[in-house]
């Protein structure tokens, strides 16, 4: 990837901008329902639950243990051109109930679009108390395509027509049961770059840290692969936005 210059957090904060893109975030909270969540393979018993979230309500299925691993299925809003995606993070809660021993051989996250499928191991299991997975939508982090790992042209095309998103639901051999809650695909208030819930100096200075670092997530505005003004002025609009 290439820069054409460096900058600072005083440049952003002296600038001001008209670019507007981006989608705000899709997020599943089960609260009242069960959004148009499915379940594939040899799942049974996919349903919603008012109680027992984290918190609120959440979505759930049972294994029937005929050797498939099922998964959890992402309904229409997660799906189709989520272009604006790249760089940003898919997040879930999920609760595993079952005592036999744990299977790691699985894709956590599965997404596939343009005849693609790409794919994402944790490596790790969760257990019967609520644990949180994140992970983002970039190159050069661990998704791999056909066992290979995924190059950012694998991704953008995959976001640019999303036809599929999966989250792993069964960990352990034998019958078990599973829990979904909390999903969401994107960063939310894109310009809070530090995550905390406020804009100020510092969402500035960790943009620019990543743009100078060459971190996909500040990589906001075609031509993607290049770090230029066309970016900055990305950012600046929706640090202008606000949240």
């Amino acid at each position: 990837m290439r820069h054409n210059r460096f900058v600072t957090p005083a440049l952003i904060l002296a600038c001001g901008g008209s670019v507007v893109l981006g989608a705000p975030p899709v997020v599943s909270t089960f609260d009242t329902d069960d959004e148009g969540w499915s379940t594939d393979k040899d799942a049974r018993n996919f349903r919603w639950e008012g109680e027992g979230g984290n918190p609120g309500g959440n979505v759930a299925a049972d294994d029937v243990g005929t050797g498939q691993y099922w998964r959890f299925d992402a309904p229409a809003p997660y799906l189709g051109d989520k272009s604006s995606s790249y760089g940003e993070s898919i997040s879930y809660d999920i609760r595993q109930l079952g005592t036999v021993g744990t299977v790691t051989n699985q894709p956590d996250v599965r997404l596939t679009g343009a005849g693609i499928t790409l794919e994402y191991r944790f490596g790790v299991a969760p257990g019967g108390d609520w644990s949180s997975f994140s992970v983002q939508i970039a190159a050069g982090i661990g998704w791999t395509r056909a066992g290979s790992p995924a190059t950012e042209a694998d991704i953008r095309a995959v976001l640019a027509d999303l036809t599929h998103l999966s989250i792993r639901g069964e960990y352990r051999v034998g019958a078990d049961s599973a829990a979904l809650d909390n999903v969401s695909m994107g960063r939310g208030c894109a310009a809070d770059f530090d995550g905390n819930g406020l804009l100020n100096f510092f969402d500035v200075s960790a943009f620019i840290a990543a743009y100078n670092n060459a971190d996909p997530a500040a990589d906001l505005a075609a031509p993607f692969g290049t770090f230029n003004f066309f970016d900055i002025s990305a950012y600046i609009a929706e640090y202008n936005a606000g949240c």
